[in-house]
Order: C-alpha cells, then structure tokens, then sequence
C-alpha cells in the first residue's frame, strides 16, 4: 500500500535541502514525478542542461534544479537552486514520505497456524497468514 505523502511547502523545502528559492514560496507540493510526467503538485528535479526541453515543457510545481544552469524561461516557475538535485531529491523525498512505525499487535484479520511462537513487539498485519510452526522473533 503506498504511503501518503506530507504536504511540504516551496520555502520548506528549500531550507530543508539548503537551496535557493526562486518563485512561490508557498507552493506546496504532495507528490513526485518526472519532468515529463509531473503535475502541478509534484516536486521533480532537473538533472542537467540537457533536459531544458522537458523542463520548458513540464507542469511540474516545484524543480530542484542545478545552481548555474541557464533554464528556458517558460516551465516551472518555482525552482530551488542546489548543487546536487539529486541530493537534494533523495533529501525531500524522507520528508515528503517519513517512514511509517507499524504498531505492535497482531490485526483480527490474520489467521495464525497451530503451534506459532509470536516474540514481543510484533506486527501481523491486515489478511496475514501464519502457517503452523512459524516462529517470529522480537520486533519482527
């Protein structure tokens, strides 16, 4: 199941990877994509000046671009300037999809076999199946 995406702003953003902001501060974007595929609220990055065309052409919300590059003035309006977009993608994308900490239990839909060793701090999720003898460490 995918995970929701937090909703961050142009501004957060940029103080979070250590870029410079050009444009709407308060664009929020809540979803990734590429260049060419990337809506209104999708944060995307340009690797190089090679892909001007699809920078010019994207509808992308927010691009984390690379500091001196010359861009087309048509495309996305908002841009954060940094020295690896890259980097700083991989750095917003912890941000815009934190990690998920299961809670311990185990859900009334899954079905355990006879004889499961279930340790301490375990999660069995939604329709898990267990077949007889399983064991489960601690935090598994």
């Amino acid at each position: 199941m995918p995970r929701a995406a937090v909703p961050l702003t142009a501004a957060a953003i940029a103080e979070l990877v250590g870029g410079r902001l050009e444009g709407d501060g308060s664009a929020v974007v809540s979803a990734v994509g590429p260049l060419d595929q990337a809506h209104g609220d999708a944060l995307s990055f340009l690797i190089s000046h090679r892909y001007a065309d699809d920078f010019a052409h994207s509808a992308a919300g927010v691009v984390l671009v690379p500091e001196g590059v010359v861009l087309p003035a048509s495309g996305p309006r908002t841009r954060i300037a940094v020295p690896d977009p890259q980097r700083a993608m991989a750095r917003a994308l912890g941000a815009l999809y934190p990690d998920i900490k299961p809670v311990p239990g185990i859900d009334p839909s899954a079905t355990l076999g006879r004889g499961c060793e279930i340790g301490a701090d375990v999660t069995i999720g939604p329709n898990a199946v267990l077949g007889d003898g399983v064991e489960l460490g601690d935090r598994v």
